[in-house]
């Protein structure tokens, strides 16, 4: 398999890949299809007020409840398996502390910041916020297995 690394695709300035795009190469199961689901072998265990990477999905346990959302946050990409969850139970943002519901992918509270910049924003966190609040997180269950848990 060959494929095109591209530095300056990426807005967050890592390595992105295309033709195929690596990120997004579905997982052969044992009856020989092909299938999207991500799976994680931890066990089972998703600690609460935890948050992890599963593939494309940030997992994680808040208030006792299972979710899974898309890894990416919708202001500058920033990887939000890498955040933490605030008191609220809402997924932060670890690069501007954009905050998401976690049941339904909604931005509830803008960036605050932009690139290197971390401090007060007026009217473009408002821009994202409205913006955040239409383009949600992709949302999934979490389903726990002998071996891990699923992404479905």
């Amino acid at each position: 398999m060959h494929t095109s690394f591209n530095q300056t695709v990426a807005s967050t300035g890592r390595l992105s890949s295309s033709n195929p795009n690596l990120q997004n190469i579905p997982v052969r199961t044992e009856a020989g299809r092909f299938d999207m689901a991500e799976r994680a072998h931890t066990g089972g265990d998703l600690p609460a007020g935890s948050v992890q990477r599963l593939g494309r999905w940030a997992v994680g346990n808040s208030n006792g409840r299972d979710f899974a959302v898309s890894r990416r946050c919708r202001h500058q990409l920033g990887d939000l398996s890498e955040g933490h969850l605030d008191e609220a139970g809402c997924l932060v943002c670890p690069w501007h502390q954009s905050r998401y519901d976690t049941t339904t992918g909604a931005m509830v509270e803008g960036p605050r910041g932009f690139l290197g910049y971390h401090g007060p924003t007026p009217g473009y966190t408002q821009i994202v916020l409205a913006y955040g609040r239409h383009l949600k997180l992709r949302v999934r269950r979490v389903v726990r297995t002998a071996s891990g848990f699923d992404v479905k």
